[in-house]
């Protein structure tokens, strides 16, 4: 074997060892409520990015770290009612604008 065969089957299993890990990696819309979560991240982002607000900014003026409203927005952490209305308030709309319809979650 090559050298040059060599690299190209270890670039091989790094590509297959990578594929492996996407595949398993856990997804927060798999577990329950996950879709709901996700889903009010969405919202809040599409109603930031309106207002044109950057994270930053709407983590600041709402209390939170930027990492929060990251995680937030990207489903991946649970929000206490109080601050979905502290984050709709900074934004300028009301919090049940961010909720999604019973029949989508």
């Amino acid at each position: 074997m090559t050298i040059d065969d060599r690299i190209a089957d270890l670039e091989a299993q790094l590509r297959q060892a990578k594929q492996q890990r996407r595949e398993e990696r856990h997804q927060p819309r798999d577990e329950p409520g996950g879709v709901l979560y996700w889903t009010i991240g969405a919202a809040i982002r599409t109603a930031r990015m309106a207002a044109g607000i950057s994270q930053s900014d709407l983590a600041t003026r709402s209390g939170l770290r930027r990492t929060s409203i990251v995680n937030i927005e990207g489903g991946n952490q649970r929000l206490p009612i109080a601050t979905l209305y502290d984050i709709a308030d900074v934004l300028g709309v009301q919090a049940v604008s961010l909720l999604p319809r019973n029949e989508d979650v």
